[in-house]
């Protein structure tokens, strides 16, 4: 799978600007922290709606709003 390298970017630097790590917001959402890596890494978004409206979130970005790259 290729990876969305801008997208990726601007995840990783959503979540670090909250603070947090992996860990912490893996478990605030109920998912592994290798889970948030991949999406991190992959600049992916989690396919589960609940999930990824929590994630994004917590990451400090408006679930509302369309993130794409």
């Amino acid at each position: 799978m290729k990876t969305n390298e801008k997208l990726a970017r601007r995840l990783r630097k959503a979540r670090l600007a909250t603070g947090l790590n992996t860990t912490q917001v893996g478990a605030a959402i109920g998912c592994s922290e290798s889970t948030v890596v991949k999406w991190e890494k992959e600049g992916r978004l989690p396919t589960n709606p609940n999930i990824r409206a929590a994630y994004l979130t917590k990451i400090g970005l408006a679930p509302a709003d369309e993130v794409t790259a």
